[in-house]
């Protein structure tokens, strides 16, 4: 599991490369390694990732062992937007989907507002009722151009083998994300992700002795044997 920039416990792909940034004194991009920015699309490319939104909506790469985890939060969280729990737009993109996967332009050609998508197409990334995977489509006069295509969780993982409980699915997560750290305060732990009760999990995984405190407010894998 990692994260695409530096911002939390969980181990990140852009400090990994060890190069100096594009340019150290901007925002946004220029905080990007200078040659190596490109790792972050060749990452996601890979059938073995598993590229998500669900860390508090910034971009976190998951590996396919977790796949079962991921679709058990994330058809839970469909079924809920698709219900109205996070808003009248992000339910309305739902039924757009339900058909299949949609092209933002064509999700545009059907009436929604930018802003709408805009604000639908983030809240639903979030807890991974929604996927996003880029596309490249032939420009106008010649080359190509970027865009995205959206896709339902339930389509997503539509044939991952018998579905598991959602509370062995945030389970999984939380001790897989904490392997990843090595070790990290419980604090931190506990606000990786936009699920709820995940101070539960961490407890129940402390019990389990899937984790392990190796002092007061702070958790680590536990290895197996």
């Amino acid at each position: 599991m990692l994260t695409l920039t530096a911002d939390s416990w969980l181990p990140s792909l852009f400090q990994a490369c060890h190069e100096e940034p594009y340019s150290p004194h901007a925002r946004g991009f220029g905080g990007w390694p200078r040659t190596k920015w490109r790792w972050a699309g060749q990452l996601g490319t890979r059938p073995d990732v598993i590229m998500t939104r669900l860390h508090r909506g910034k971009l976190l790469y998951v590996g396919a062992p977790l796949e079962p985890a991921l679709a058990a939060l994330c058809r839970r969280s469909g079924a809920e937007a698709a219900e109205g729990a996070v808003g009248a737009d992000a339910a309305r993109l739902m039924g757009l989907l339900a058909e299949g996967p949609l092209l933002l332009e064509q999700i545009l050609m059907l009436g929604v507002s930018e802003s709408a998508l805009r604000r639908a197409r983030a809240a639903l990334q979030r807890t991974g009722a929604v996927f996003t995977e880029e596309v490249l489509l032939e420009g106008r006069e010649g080359g190509h151009r970027h865009s995205a295509r959206l896709i339902r969780a339930d389509q997503r993982f539509a044939s991952k083998g018998l579905p598991i409980a959602w509370e062995d699915g945030l389970t999984q997560l939380l001790v897989g994300a904490v392997r990843a750290a090595v070790v990290a305060p419980v604090r931190d732990a506990v606000n990786w992700f936009s699920f709820p009760t995940c101070n539960d999990a961490v407890d129940g995984a402390i019990q389990s002795g899937k984790l392990i405190q190796p002092e007061p407010g702070w958790v680590a894998y536990s290895l197996p044997g």
